[in-house]
């Protein structure tokens, strides 16, 4: 993994101490020093290619900072974004997700003055329009005229019961064995 560049620069040295060599030691120690001088060259090339990518980050970077804002605003003034987003964005999943996160009661409570709601809405002209559209004129007299008529067949069955209890008693009170209504053959 290669270090991130730091603005400070990072040195490695290395050092060693002089020890005679032997005869057998100078294949190592021209190994070790052809090993140090790779590893030199490996340190300063990492450390140049960090430094050149920084460098170039930072360019670049600055330089779409103020290149790209006027080229979007130019493409953008020449697209209709509501027809874009007409095309390519599902509204009606938005709408019901966004439903489904919102709590539409507690928010008409909280910021609708239902008082102000109410008091605009023209009530005697909607109970106008009901009862100019039931007919409730023809409705009420349809339903009384009903109750008429069966207050009327009512009282017309208890004057009948009373009628025929009233001739059962003169019946009795004139000792007639059979009424007058199986005489009648009714």
């Amino acid at each position: 993994m290669e270090a991130e560049p730091s603005s400070v620069r990072d040195v490695v040295v290395v050092s060693r101490i002089d020890v005679p060599l032997g005869e057998g030691d100078v294949r190592s120690a021209v190994a070790d020093s052809i090993a140090g001088v790779v590893g030199l060259v490996g340190f300063t090339v990492s450390t140049a290619v960090n430094l050149t990518r920084a460098v170039a980050s930072s360019a670049v970077n600055g330089t779409l900072d103020r290149v790209l804002p006027p080229i979007i605003d130019a493409v953008i003034s020449r697209i209709d974004l509501t027809e874009v987003v007409l095309a390519r964005v599902d509204l009606r999943a938005i709408v019901l997700q966004a439903l489904d996160e919102i709590d539409l009661t507690a928010i008409v409570v909280d910021r609708v003055d239902l008082d102000v709601v109410i008091n605009q809405i023209p009530i005697v002209e909607i109970a106008d329009y009901v009862v100019n559209e039931i007919d409730l004129p023809e409705l009420i007299r349809e339903s009384t005229g009903g109750v008429a008529d069966s207050a009327l067949n009512a009282a017309r069955m208890q004057a009948a019961e009373a009628d025929a209890g009233i001739a059962h008693i003169v019946d009795r009170i004139l000792l007639r064995s059979r009424s007058r209504r199986d005489e009648g053959g009714t």
